[in-house]
């Protein structure tokens, strides 16, 4: 099974792109808009995902991480997700609009299915009381995405989540070293929350910066060529990492039109 991660950047031109790859079976995306009326027949999407927003107060987004269907090699059984539920309810729900996709997928011809998720956290704003109220933490909306994918995980669940994690390894905007640390801490656990899961990273095959990051991520004004940031992760449950490999279209030209780059991911 041949699945691609991305985070589109709402465009249309994401969207042309993705049904062109070949080989392609599910692509997990964030950032999504809603699919152009002229593709529809070629991506199988659960479109409740935009059509439920209304249901949410304050979301401020109309393009949220979703998982689609781009071939008939494999079946789909998307996950209905809504608010915040009571403490026993047994249907999944989200903390946040639009942070998580998730489906049930199989190929046609086995009997081997497996949940994949498309996760991007907000950057939210600091509080007034923070005293940092310009400033915007995804940590907390990270580790609240988290929590919500974790009721998916069973012991025996094999599960692939994948996406835009708007934190970064190894380096900071900030200039204090309080917060260069902040910063490295909250990294570093978010990661532990998801090896706790029984979650490998899965780190993609790629160009990579002068840090050593793998290159998934332009900043505002660079090219693909000049791109050095490191966004987006791969997670696996370790029933099947060994059988997951990743790689990242970052050349130049292979880029895209999104300011991320596509991850490949291959489970044989």
């Amino acid at each position: 099974m041949k699945i691609v991660c991305w985070n589109m950047e709402a465009k249309r031109r994401s969207w042309e792109t993705l049904v062109n790859m070949a080989d392609v079976d599910v692509a997990l995306l964030q950032e999504a808009s809603r699919v152009p009326d002229d593709l529809r027949h070629r991506v199988d999407v659960d479109h409740r995902l935009w059509d439920d927003r209304r249901l949410w107060p304050g979301s401020h987004t109309a393009a949220p991480s979703v998982v689609a269907r781009v071939s008939d090699r494999v079946l789909a059984s998307f996950i209905a997700t809504g608010p915040m539920g009571g403490p026993f309810s047994r249907d999944f729900y989200t903390s946040e609009w639009g942070t998580l996709g998730a489906a049930i997928v199989s190929p046609i011809n086995e009997d081997e299915s497996l949940i994949v998720i498309s996760m991007a956290p907000y950057s939210n704003a600091f509080t007034h009381e923070s005293g940092s109220p310009s400033r915007r933490e995804p940590i907390g909306s990270v580790h609240r995405l988290i929590s919500d994918l974790s009721r998916l995980v069973g012991r025996r669940s094999r599960v692939i989540a994948a996406g835009d994690w708007v934190i970064y390894p190894g380096w900071s905007a900030h200039p204090t070293a309080i917060w260069n640390k902040r910063e490295a801490l909250h990294f570093q656990t978010a990661f532990d929350r998801m090896q706790a899961l029984g979650f490998r990273h899965i780190v993609p095959e790629g160009r990579r910066s002068e840090r050593k990051d793998v290159v998934t991520f332009r900043c505002i004004g660079e090219t693909p060529a000049q791109a050095w940031a490191q966004a987006d992760y791969v997670f696996a449950t370790e029933n099947i990492a060994d059988r997951v490999t990743v790689r990242a279209l970052n050349e130049p030209d292979e880029w895209g039109p999104s300011d991320h780059c596509r991850l490949v991911i291959d489970l044989d």
